[in-house]
């Protein structure tokens, strides 16, 4: 005796109407996307142009949606650099390597606000 085949119920399955719909929604979700974005970069051209540094703007903005358990593995990173630079201070590579960035600092003319400064105490 052959089986019969069961009735397939369509109410849940992915159907054209559903799929478009989804489609369209994903779609638009991507435009207004891409539109934030360019409100992101406006906004972050315009601190430029005020003397802002985009860089600190977005690491700020990434610390200030870290968890609590981010942010201290974060810390726990940082202080883990600064230990192994103190512990590599003594070695030949890294003391030339300062010497250089010395050297290469004492080279550079004075900042404007160092000018300015200077240009107050003579008055």
């Amino acid at each position: 005796m052959p089986k019969k085949k069961k009735e397939e119920d369509n109410s849940g399955h992915n159907s054209l109407v559903n799929v478009r719909s989804f489609i369209e929604r994903y779609a638009s979700l991507g435009a207004d996307i891409t539109e934030l974005r360019g409100d992101q970069k406006a906004v972050l051209n315009e601190a430029k142009e005020l003397g802002f540094s985009k860089t600190a703007i977005k690491q700020a903005v990434k610390e200030l949606t870290m968890t609590a358990e981010q942010r201290q593995a974060l810390l726990e990173v940082e202080e883990a650099k600064k230990d192994y630079i103190n512990v590599c201070a003594d070695l030949p590579l890294f003391q030339q390597a300062a010497a250089r960035e010395g050297a290469a600092n004492d080279s550079e003319p004075a900042s404007q606000s160092e000018d300015d400064a200077a240009a107050v105490g003579e008055e």
